[in-house]
């Protein structure tokens, strides 16, 4: 007889989302949490080649730790006590501090909060819809988020998991190119080998226990030659998943894995579970951080914004991780909430907010006389 029921390949621990409600946290724990952030960014300070640079560095993580409805450079400048938006404006696009030493000391501390043997490397692409032509890379494309073609930034991030939590290791923005154009016509696409796969070759697991339960779901995999330039190349591991048969073809996940040819089926279905965390981490980095609601428009900017956010993303886990047993149950949102009583925000008084008014309306002004004069200036050209 046919057993249907879906072998479990993965740990039944829940999230901490969906863990038992436990806080065994005092005010005076909540109290020194600005002291701690202080602290995690004294790790990289030495690597800012300039004081300011270090300063507004801090208040940039500051600023993304805020309540905010948009954490573009403006608000948050203006929210922070101290905020000066020139200043931050001038670190993330202009100032010309280096990643490299930024994300390298970032992946060793990365191993130190979560590393384990069971850990995982996750690339995952990630788009932002960008209107106009002058922010870089820039492109009507297909955008993730969107789910169709638009005007957006393409990029890659990856991320590290383990069953201590997750977040970014590093981003790269790609610029469009001829070679995105794949000449891969002249061999069968994965999507085409899937729809002709046999039942028999799927089997159902449950990956991943999430906040609503267990993730059930059917796999499929099979040794394939792959093509590059439209050429027999080397054969792999094709791994192939879907909710149930039922599932429309283009919802499925399809993955492509150099593991060795006798790796067990087991294994690389596990791997498969491993998508999630890097999905969750956008989507918190986003939320909470404000990962999307950048206004730079060049290459250094766009790296210097990501660099910082990853920053930020890695200190709510590793305070998640650090309270462990006091509050398992805690999450990056509840992480960074818990910062709103001891991050140093603006207090605003009548003549502080009548000032506020008068600049906001004099660079208004001033952009619109500089837009006018670039138009008469064009007429006649």
């Amino acid at each position: 007889m046919k057993n249907n029921h879906a072998q479990r390949i993965a740990s039944a621990t829940p999230p901490p989302s969906g863990r038992k409600a436990f806080l065994n946290l005092a005010p005076r724990d909540v109290k020194g949490l600005l002291e701690e952030l202080k602290k995690y960014h004294t790790i990289f300070a030495p690597l800012f080649q300039r004081p300011e640079q270090r300063h507004w560095s801090l208040k940039y993580l500051e600023g993304q730790m805020l309540e905010l409805e948009r954490k573009s450079i403006e608000p948050m400048a203006r929210a922070l006590e101290g905020g000066n938006v020139q200043a931050m404006q001038q670190l993330i696009s202009a100032s010309p501090w280096g990643d490299e030493a930024v994300i390298e000391t970032h992946q060793h501390k990365v191993a130190q909060t979560l590393g384990r043997h069971n850990g995982v490397l996750i690339l995952d692409g990630l788009d932002n819809p960008k209107q106009g032509t002058h922010s870089i890379g820039v492109a009507r494309q297909h955008c993730g988020p969107l789910g169709k073609r638009a005007s957006c930034q393409a990029s890659v991030v990856l991320a590290y998991a383990s069953d201590l939590g997750y977040t970014l290791l590093d981003r790269r923005l790609y610029l469009p190119e001829k070679w995105f154009e794949t000449p891969y016509a002249t061999a069968a696409r994965v999507d085409e080998v899937a729809k002709a796969l046999p039942q028999k070759l799927w089997r159902k697991v449950i990956v991943h226990e999430g906040t609503k339960g267990p993730l059930e779901v059917e796999i499929a995999v099979l040794r394939c030659v792959f093509s590059e330039e439209a050429l027999p190349a080397r054969e792999e591991w094709l791994v192939l998943r879907r909710k149930s048969s039922r599932q429309p073809l283009d919802q499925w996940k399809f993955f492509r894995a150099n593991a060795a040819k006798k790796t067990s089926w087991k294994k690389l279905a596990q791997k498969t579970a491993w998508r999630w965390p890097i999905e969750s981490t956008i989507e918190e980095c986003k939320v909470e951080l404000g990962l999307d609601h950048y206004e730079v428009r060049n290459w250094r900017g766009w790296h210097h914004h990501m660099t910082l956010t990853m920053l930020a993303h890695h200190f709510l886990v590793r305070l998640r991780v650090k309270l462990g047993k006091a509050a398992p149950a805690l999450t990056v949102s509840q992480a960074r909430k818990l910062l709103q009583v001891v991050l140093p925000k603006r207090e605003f008084d009548a003549k502080t907010i009548l000032q506020e008014i008068k600049k906001t309306q004099q660079q208004n002004y001033a952009a619109y006389r500089s837009h006018r004069k670039r138009q008469k200036t064009a007429a006649l050209t």
